[in-house]
């Protein structure tokens, strides 16, 4: 089951709207970097707190999940054992070959892993989903909007196992719930058979 979670944090003064409308929508989770905004959630969606570029508060209140910076932070494993209530995770942003290799050891330890792309392909997500293939943790992607939330819920037909969205309007939380639901589905093959090749000039060509 794919996990859909809603980025809550620039909504604006439409945010009521949105997180009724996520909650109607039974979304996995909503994210927040107020513990204020978390407070009212009911026990059906899970609360994630993010205090991204903010110091962690004393108190995590309701927050059932809390994704930490290790730079910033401290290390999500050391977290849990001062905090072991609460589910930590870490954020990654991937810009080069060291913060790839981040994520990639990040989806083999952490209960959670939530990550940004910065490269517009989907290569370097193949080769963390592939890093993780036997971990017990969670890939979480950001996605920018409802078409890249279908195509990283489809990445090597595994996918992410989740997707963290900020909708830009009412009607992105149904619709990235739908995403999740929908699936990849199964590819028919069909089994070919090279009978002859042929000279082309600069190469061959199968027939």
């Amino acid at each position: 089951m794919k996990l859909s979670w809603l980025d809550i944090r620039s909504t604006g003064s439409a945010k009521q709207a949105i997180v009724q409308e996520a909650i109607h929508a039974r979304l996995d989770g909503i994210l927040a970097d107020d513990i204020a905004d978390l407070e009212p959630l009911p026990p059906t969606v899970k609360k994630i707190l993010f205090p991204q570029g903010k110091a962690l508060p004393e108190d995590f209140g309701a927050a059932d999940v809390v994704i930490v910076d290790p730079a910033k932070h401290g290390e999500p494993a050391e977290l849990a054992l001062l905090h072991p209530q609460i589910e930590f995770g870490r954020f990654v942003e991937i810009i080069d070959a060291a913060t790839l290799e981040d994520a990639c050891q990040s989806g083999r330890t952490e209960k959670w892993s939530l990550l940004l792309f910065r490269d517009p392909t989907k290569i370097p997500l193949e080769i963390v989903i592939a890093a993780a293939a036997r971990a017990n943790g969670s890939l979480i992607t950001v996605a920018q909007d409802v078409e890249e939330a279908e195509i990283i819920f489809g990445v090597l037909e595994l996918g992410s196992d989740g997707v963290l969205m900020a909708p830009a309007r009412v009607g992105d939380a149904t619709a990235l719930k739908l995403s999740a639901e929908s699936g990849v589905p199964n590819l028919q093959l069909t089994e070919l058979t090279v009978t002859a090749t042929a000279h082309v000039g600069m190469g061959e060509r199968a027939c």
